[in-house]
């Protein structure tokens, strides 16, 4: 079984190292730089691999019901799934687009759901919209890039005519 060495005297070996490789300094920031790029990537691949776990778990405890149920909460005539997920840390916003009627004018609203995800004391996934103090940056960071998208889709163009406009 090996033994986890020390973060600091991994450092402090690498510096010393490159230093009597006669590497400059700015070589070994640009390395550093590059594995922690790396590492960084490989870390979303795993927390990729871990929400399609996760979001598989959830379809398999009822998550459909829960689709369903808010469909009938808000009324919405067409809501068969969300537009867009997103997610961070144990929370999820989730983004609907509900398509209204009044008088007469047909009209579309969006709703952002937000949750945070935990396992029980059975080990299943449970969704709650209670957040801890630790899950306040994940919510901001949620709540930002819910607003973003859907301030930058409504800059679209709705049909592919109207961007275009005749040239003078």
């Amino acid at each position: 079984m090996s033994q986890k060495r020390n973060p600091m005297e991994i450092v402090k070996e690498l510096a010393l190292t490159a230093d009597s490789d006669g590497l400059a300094e700015f070589d070994v920031h640009g390395m550093v730089e590059d594995s922690f790029r790396d590492i960084h990537e490989r870390h979303l691949e795993r927390l990729q691999k871990l929400w399609d776990v996760t979001f598989e778990q959830l379809g398999r405890t009822g998550r459909e019901r829960a689709c369903i149920s808010h469909v009938q909460q808000t009324g919405g005539e067409r809501m068969a799934r969300p537009i867009k997920e997103f997610t961070s840390g144990s929370v999820r916003a989730t983004l609907w687009e509900n398509e209204r009627e009044k008088d007469g004018q047909k009209f579309t609203t969006h709703t952002i759901r937000v949750e945070r995800t935990y396992k029980d004391a059975d080990g299943n996934w449970q969704a709650t919209n209670g957040f801890r103090q630790a899950d306040l940056p994940n919510l901001e960071l949620l709540a930002r890039k819910a607003f973003e998208f859907l301030s930058m889709r409504e800059r679209e163009p709705q049909d592919e005519t109207e961007g275009d406009s005749p040239e003078a």
